[in-house]
């Protein structure tokens, strides 16, 4: 979702809102994480039911997705717009750290850690079992592990072919 914002690199956060509007921003932010969940719910769906052990009902895991991604999306704007991350000072070089970290490498950690955190909490919240049981937080967290360096890697890879770059 900072993709919206990071369109318009050379302006501040508060010019960002104003040619966007906030309205667009929560929709774009909404029809985000509905696309993402029905993508990475699937991702999930199949992790859970390997580390798990049984199938994962498609429904609970695109509902753990697109709550973690909604999260994560009003977290990154209020990040953004609270002026913790200077959009124009955000690295876009050439180097895989910069492709990995481009808002440094304090920023990932910490936004990595936060990320762990809620998406454990949304697998063991809403991702179900075919008797709708619900997982144990170590296999949450295990699971939200394996999700997140899956995803890494995917961004890793997209930056490499050029996806989001002008």
């Amino acid at each position: 979702m900072l993709a919206t914002i990071s369109m318009a690199q050379s302006v501040s956060p508060e010019q960002a809102m104003q040619q966007v509007g906030a309205p667009a921003l929560i929709i774009g932010l909404l029809i985000g994480s509905v696309i993402a969940a029905l993508i990475i719910g699937l991702l999930l769906k199949f992790v859970g039911a390997s580390v798990l052990g049984h199938p994962v009902k498609y429904g609970s895991a695109f509902l753990a997705i697109f709550v973690v991604v909604l999260i994560q999306g009003a977290i990154g704007f209020a990040i953004v717009f609270g002026g913790v991350v200077d959009m124009s000072a955000v690295s876009v070089g050439g180097s895989i750290v910069d492709q990995i970290m481009p808002f440094g490498p304090v920023v990932f950690v910490v936004s990595q850690a936060i990320g762990l955190l809620i998406m454990a909490w949304a697998i063991r919240t809403f991702v179900k079992g075919p008797s709708d049981e619900e997982p144990s937080w170590s296999n949450a967290f295990m699971i939200a592990i394996v999700m997140i360096v899956i995803l890494i890697a995917f961004n890793f890879l997209m930056a490499q072919v050029g996806v989001g770059r002008q």
